[in-house]
């Protein structure tokens, strides 16, 4: 009897079993639906748009900035979704906006449209999804481009709102490691646009510093893949028969954010040289202009100075190959910037002498590192004229004119950075008695530009005081003449901030 049971209720569990495979065959699960939020939103949205039918000079601009807002909330709250919408209704509301958006801007004057609020919806449009702009990137790098304003004398505090839109367009790519596309439809865009493009996007330091950011943002492993790309692009642009200034300004701030890994060496090098070569025959041929063949050939020289640093020292390992061609090549690239900046005249225009005072700076640094090394035994004239004029121009007051730094402010932060290299250049530089500080006393000029708390450099400079004909006899200022009128700035700060100096005499 208990068997039979069991039979029963074992039939009774098929029995079940298969009347609920036969129910769940015959139920056909439902697709999922756009999300009831977001058709809030699309009610919403749709008014808006009625009411934005009209033209965009004469509307006003409440009502594109309630649209913009609402994105925003759509953004915020997670409601875009578009994975759970089988219908793409959220794709193609996003599309439609960002299509109206690009009109409205396109039908607009670089005045007018400097501070609508359509650069505001293009920012979350892209914070949502790229796909929007994937094939439009093209029209998105024209409207940003005409609707840059003429360079001013003044630098604004603020970036203006399309520079912030190709900002974040820039970081965006290449956080999806696609950076050379966005660059690429940015190239086309300034090959077939008037020429005004190029010299407004490109004179604009917020969208230079930016290019920077976006460089030095990708992470060293993911640099090569992405920055060789780029770079070879843009030296294709400087190799037709009439060079575009503007590759070489957009590859010279891009090589200046550029981190190097010990995978990316060989390919990096290669690339520099390669670039080098391009930069001697188009000055040969006057084809670009001198401030952007001078500003790539800094830039280059940083880079290959950074790589430089990946090999052993040269007094432990002889460079072979292209690591000696490369190193040979930053020593006379920066050797001629340094000559420039000797030969060129302090000005009040940053643009003309910007790279100029830190190449100096920097062939200074290397020249001392071959002093170290043993392969040099002295300084040379030009040596001696690169490092007096440096301490000159960094000593002296300088100005700032219509908001721009000058040429002696610039050259006086470069120094600062440079400190201890200088006081141990100082230590070298021949001093000779002149009534005319003027002319030059390298050691009251360095003392006009470091500051108390750098006791290392202050230790120095009083093992050179502690050599001259003065010595530690403390006197008053009016005794001091010729060489030891150099050493008056020094004795002011020794007397002022005795207790910040108090180990320099340990």
């Amino acid at each position: 009897r208990l068997a039979g049971y069991k039979d029963a209720a074992k039939a009774l569990e098929e029995e079940e079993e298969g009347k609920a495979q036969r129910k769940r065959a015959n139920v056909e699960l439902a697709p999922p639906r756009t999300p009831c939020e977001f058709c809030v939103f699309l009610q919403l949205s749709e008014q808006l748009r009625f009411a934005l039918a009209g033209d965009a000079k004469s509307e006003p601009p409440s009502f594109m900035r309630c649209m913009v807002e609402l994105w925003q909330l759509v953004r915020l709250n997670g409601v875009y979704r578009p994975r759970e919408d089988p219908d793409g209704i959220q794709r193609k509301s996003l599309d439609d906006f960002v299509v109206l958006l690009l009109q409205r801007l396109a039908s607009l004057r670089p005045a007018q449209a400097k501070e609508t609020p359509e650069w505001a919806g293009l920012l979350e449009a892209l914070r949502l999804d790229t796909s929007p702009f994937e094939r439009r990137l093209c029209k998105v790098w024209a409207v940003v481009q005409d609707s840059c304003s003429k360079p001013a004398g003044e630098t604004r505090a603020q970036a203006s709102p399309n520079i912030v839109l190709a900002v974040e367009l820039l970081h965006t790519y290449a956080r999806l490691a696609d950076l050379p596309s966005c660059i690429s439809a940015s190239i086309r865009e300034l090959r077939r646009g008037p020429a005004k493009r190029a010299n407004r996007l490109l004179k604009d330091p917020h969208f230079l510093a930016g290019l920077r950011e976006v460089a030095a943002s990708i992470p060293g492993g993911a640099a090569a893949a992405q920055v060789t790309k780029v770079w070879v692009a843009l030296l294709e642009e400087l190799q037709g028969e009439e060079p575009a200034w503007w590759a070489a300004a957009l590859l010279e701030h891009i090589i200046r954010g550029v981190k190097a890994s010990d995978l990316s060496l060989k390919q990096f090098r290669q690339l520099i040289l390669r670039s080098y070569a391009l930069l001697d025959r188009l000055q040969k041929g006057t084809q670009l202009p001198e401030q952007c063949a001078d500003g790539l050939s800094a830039a280059l020289s940083v880079l290959g100075r950074r790589l430089a640093a990946w090999e052993l020292p040269g007094s432990l390992h002889r460079l072979e190959g292209e690591a000696c061609d490369l190193a040979d090549r930053v020593w006379y690239g920066l050797r001629a910037l340094a000559t420039k900046f000797v030969q060129s005249p302090p000005s009040n225009r940053l643009d003309a002498v910007e790279p100029y005072p830190d190449a100096a700076v920097r062939w200074l640094a290397l020249c001392e590192e071959r002093y170290c090394d043993g392969k040099t035994k002295a300084f040379d004239k030009l040596q001696q004229r690169v490092a007096v004029t440096l301490l000159q121009r960094a000593a002296s007051v300088g100005d700032a004119q219509n908001g721009k730094e000058s040429s002696c402010l610039l050259t006086r932060r470069a120094v600062c950075h440079w400190v201890p290299l200088f006081a141990s250049v100082t230590a070298r530089l021949p001093c000779r008695s002149s009534d005319n500080l003027d002319e030059y006393e390298p050691v009251a000029m360095l003392t006009k530009v470091i500051v108390p708390g750098e006791l290392e450099c202050w230790q120095r400079l009083a093992q050179i005081r502690a050599s001259s004909p003065l010595g530690d006899r403390v006197v008053d200022r009016t005794e001091f003449t010729g060489l030891h009128q150099s050493w008056a700035p020094s004795v002011e700060l020794w007397a002022f901030y005795v207790e910040a100096l108090a180990d320099c005499a340990v």
